[in-house]
């Protein structure tokens, strides 16, 4: 029912209309490679053969369970690319029905999408089943025929009138050459095939007739095919639209050259064994009219065994009690076959075709000419024969006379039987093991060969194949199992028995050259289990495949278990890392409450909680930076940058911590006056990791010497080298292979600080953001005598920055600031880090504590109202982003004017750009520095000089 799934709710259909539907209807959810079961009505049920109740295992996700394993991932598969293509979903698949056994099921769905990455599919189902496997019946029985017909000799065309052209529809393997198609028909086959005069007329002769209204006309004659002529009897059959317009012929051409001789060797009375010259067995001709024998030509292969010949008679009266009038001689030829078919079916048949009664019932129903294909024992054992019976009439007495021609198929109806049993064709050797004479029959793939196998003795072949074609270490396996005792033992058991092996032959063509591996297949031919056909197929691609996988399986287990003992190692280290400066920050600010009355112990536990507080947020940002490096998200953002502006960066950050730790600094700078454009931030960042480990290593009293140059190039480049050499703890020589690794310290350095503390990222951040500016680090270091680092890059040259005595925006930072400032944040301790910032600068502050309630209070006030909007990003209801782009949409003017100042915790480029895109027009970070904060806010907002000032200008 409807309200087997709650999602169903969702879906406007009307159940009772659905359950009316006599087919198969369905609706599932897909997210990703997960197909959901939402509803399917009683048609599907009905539709496999199953109760609603009995399926409940197939519920909900597990509804791909009931597809077969094979057709699973192509439906999945489908599904997503419809999605992708928005377009209809169409697919045929089987299906497990209420019996256990698959079907075949088509499908036909639309889908929309219904939210959080889901798309619904509505779909119908067909039952298609018995098409499916009428197609694949159609197919298999198309190919035995294109088998039978490519070695029966027999060509088959069509003649059009109107065009006078004829077109080969199907022709022999023999007859490839042949014109597909010829116009002028039939004079410009005639001469293609170089037909004689006296055959010529007779075969323009044939085509008149067609023409002129006869049903159908038929000649014998000779043609000229690969430097040779040969006989052959082309029959011509008229066909009519369905208003009766005669519009073309069928024709068929079968070679009949031994049937020719035999003919002429009965006429001319000839030797008897002349008309075997071209492989017929027996050749029989026999008085219809009068019943009597002409002549009999048995092959010495034959044998006559009449003992039992009584007996078959009275089975053969049985069949047809005609019989017992037949002429005893001609009954005699008739006993003397059949007795040889064991077959009892096919010896029917050959007594009532044959016989005296069944030859006149044929000619009487107008026709003349008849093929049975049976098996027969001769000399060489049981074979299959093919008889072809012919009647004409004697032109001197008027007499109907039969010609039997028996000829060896054997070869092509056992492999029309093999390839019976082989649909696909991808082997690489077929064959069959003839368990009587213990003869391996193995197909001869050669073009120009006259046969279609060739004979190995079974003991010799295999003793050839393991003796140097089986590898020896498969050897003895390959003995147990490939004799014939052992092959007959194991298909008593099963229907297929199959072995697998290795070779001695090398495949070149793959990779590693690997030795071939071969699957045998062995199975009966038929129900007579005298014959075992023997498929050898080259699996070597398919195990190399394998192994691939298996290996790359390995691989990437071991990645994965390198990866989540990475991972346990990160936090690890980082929980140590993150929990030192919290431990400090949680320790000191009870140390703090409790020297409230000390103003210097406060004063001392307040500069140890800033200090670990600055640590800690260090830490963060070197995490954030290494993760945004290695996922490859890291931008670089190129502007001008002078060589002063970069020096004074670098004393700025090196003099202070100099000084303070008493260590003596040697500035060396090589000045060029040329800018380059390069990221100031990552260059800065460099710089400051190679200060902070330079400072940190070296004691007091040390020496940290500096050296930077640049060099303007031809090309417009720049060479730029920074050094900074320590005299420092030093590293070793072990530690300096894994100190670009993360996390990595050498605590076992013994000259190293008690009280030195880092993430072990310094170095690791140095060598990516150098590898990502494109440019090279060297290191040089002695455990004990210091360390010195050295970074070069070639920069692009720019034009020098100019600096405004005011500073970077222009604007001194002297004064009050004037005004009301939109304050929206939910977190109640940020609310009152902002509102003494603010409140400091002098400026008036109205809160906010959602997005929503943020744009609903600057929608009420009136216009100019606010100095600026500070926007927190992630909060309830609606976030920062949403609330800046709904306030620039208000149709008001200050809504487009009014400063909005993003003020988040997501520090990153992309969360700038996001900002800007939405119509932020600047952006601070959390936790706020305080002087950062104010530069911000006085570019945005007036102070109460400059307001003074204009309004003195005015």
């Amino acid at each position: 029912m409807l309200k087997e799934s709650k999602e169903i709710n969702d879906l406007e259909i009307n159940e009772e209309m659905l359950e009316q539907i006599p087919t198969g209807v369905g609706v599932y959810d897909v997210t990703d490679s997960s197909v959901r079961k939402i509803y399917l009505n009683e048609g599907y049920y009905q539709m496999i053969g199953a109760s609603r109740d009995d399926r409940h295992m197939y519920d909900d996700i597990n509804t791909v369970n009931a597809v077969a394993p094979s057709d699973a991932s192509g439906l999945v598969a489908e599904a997503q690319r419809a999605i992708r293509e928005q377009r209809p979903l169409d697919y045929r698949f089987r299906i497990k029905d209420g019996s256990g056994k698959y079907r075949w099921i088509a499908i036909s769905a639309n889908h929309k999408p219904v939210g959080n990455g889901t798309e619904r599919f509505f779909a119908a189902y067909y039952d298609i089943d018995e098409l499916v496997r009428t197609q694949e019946q159609l197919k298999e029985k198309e190919m035995l025929l294109t088998e039978t017909l490519k070695y029966s000799g027999t060509t088959h065309f069509i003649y059009y009138p109107d065009r006078h052209r004829y077109e080969a529809i199907l022709l022999a393997d023999k007859y490839k050459k042949l014109p597909t198609a010829m116009d002028d028909f039939p004079d410009s086959f005639i001469r293609f095939v170089s037909m004689l005069d006296e055959d010529a007329e007779q075969y323009r002769e044939m085509i008149r007739k067609i023409d002129c209204g006869y049903e159908e006309a038929e000649c014998a004659v000779r043609m000229m095919y690969m430097g040779s002529y040969s006989w052959y009897r082309v029959h011509c059959q008229r066909i009519v639209d369905m208003d009766g317009r005669y519009v073309r012929a069928i024709g068929s051409a079968v070679p009949i050259d031994s049937y020719i001789i035999a003919e002429r060797n009965f006429a001319e009375e000839k030797n008897r064994k002349g008309a075997l010259s071209n492989g017929l067995l027996v050749v029989t001709s026999v008085n219809v009219t009068k019943d009597f024998a002409i002549d009999v030509n048995n092959s010495e292969v034959f044998s006559h065994l009449t003992d039992d010949a009584d007996k078959l008679l009275k089975e053969a009266v049985q069949y047809e009690p005609a019989i017992r009038s037949q002429n005893p001689e001609t009954l005699k030829v008739l006993l003397d076959g059949a007795i040889q078919i064991p077959d009892k079916e096919q010896q029917r048949r050959f007594i009532e075709d044959f016989s005296h009664v069944g030859m006149m019932k044929l000619y009487e129903s107008g026709k003349r000419e008849l093929t049975l294909e049976y098996r027969r024992r001769t000399s060489r054992g049981l074979i299959w024969v093919s008889t072809h019976l012919v009647m004409i009439t004697d032109p001197g007495s008027g007499d109907t006379i039969a010609f039997f021609y028996t000829t060896d198929i054997n070869e092509r109806m056992i492999y029309q039987k093999i390839t019976g049993r082989i649909i696909s064709g991808n082997f690489e050797t077929v064959g069959y093991l003839d368990i009587g004479n213990e003869k391996l029959y193995l197909r001869n793939n050669a073009e120009d060969s006259d046969t279609l196998f060739t004979v190995y003795d079974w003991q010799e072949a295999l003793k050839k194949a393991l003796g140097g074609f089986i590898a020896k270490s498969k050897e003895s396996g390959a003995v147990n199992g490939i004799d014939l005792e052992s092959i007959v033992t194991h298909l008593e058991k099963e229907d297929v028995y199959t072995q697998y092996f290795t070779t001695t032959i090398k495949r070149s063509d793959l990779p590693h050259s690997p030795f071939k591996k071969i699957k045998n297949d062995w199975f009966y031919l038929d129900e007579n289990k005298d014959m075992i056909v023997i498929i050898q197929t080259d699996t070597t691609e398919i195990f190399e495949q394998e192994r691939e996988y298996r290996d790359k399986m390995a691989e990437a287990l071991k990645l994965a278990e390198s990866a989540n003992q990475a991972k346990t190692q990160f936090l690890s280290r980082i929980s140590h890392d993150i929990r030192t400066p919290l431990g400090a920050i949680t320790s000191m600010t009870q140390f703090a409450r409790q020297d409230m009355g000390d103003r210097d112990k406060l004063s001392d536990d307040l500069d140890k909680i800033e200090t670990s507080g600055e640590f800690l947020l260090s830490l963060i940002n070197d995490i954030l930076d290494m993760s945004r490096i290695d996922s490859g998200k890291i931008e670089l953002h190129p502007e001008p940058y002078s060589y002063d502006e970069f020096m004074n960066n670098v004393r700025n950050m090196f003099v202070p911590l100099c000084k303070d730790k008493g260590i003596k600094l040697e500035l060396k700078e090589n000045r060029n006056d040329a800018s380059i454009m390069a990221d100031k931030v990552r260059l800065n960042q460099i710089m400051l990791n190679m200060v902070s480990n330079a400072v940190k290593y070296t004691m007091p009293g040390g020496t940290i010497k500096v050296y930077a140059s640049g060099r303007e190039r031809d090309d417009g480049m720049v060479d730029i080298r920074v050094s900074v050499k320590d005299s420092g703890i030093g590293m070793s020589r072990e530690f300096q292979n894994i100190m670009f690794d993360p996390f990595s310290q050498e605590f076992s350095n013994p000259a190293r600080p008690e009280n030195a503390s880092g993430t072990g990222l310094g170095l690791t951040l140095i060598k990516r953001l150098t590898d990502i500016m494109g440019g090279k680090i060297c290191v040089e270091s002695d455990l004990g005598r210091g360390t010195k680092i050295e970074v070069s890059f070639v920069f692009p040259k720019a034009e020098p920055v100019e600096k405004d005595d005011k500073g970077a925006d222009g604007k001194g930072n002297e004064g009050q600031l004037s005004g009301t400032v939109l304050l929206a944040e939910d977190n109640a301790i940020n609310v009152e880090i902002a509102l003494r910032l603010l409140n400091a600068l002098g400026l008036s502050v109205v809160v906010a504590r959602d997005g929503r309630e943020a744009m609903s209070l600057f929608a009420d006030s009136a216009e100019g109202s606010y100095a600026a909007v500070l926007m927190d990003i992630q909060m309830p209801l609606m976030n920062g982003y949403d609330a800046a782009k709904s306030i620039r949409g208000l149709k008001r003017n200050d809504a487009q004017t009014v400063p909005i100042i993003a003020m988040t915790a997501d520090a990153f480029k992309e969360d700038a750009r996001q900002a800007e895109k939405v119509g932020m027009n600047d952006f601070v970070t959390k936790p706020v520095d305080a002087a950062k904060f104010e530069m911000t806010l006085r570019k945005w907002i007036k102070s109460d000089d400059n307001i003074e000032n204009e309004g003195g200008d005015r």
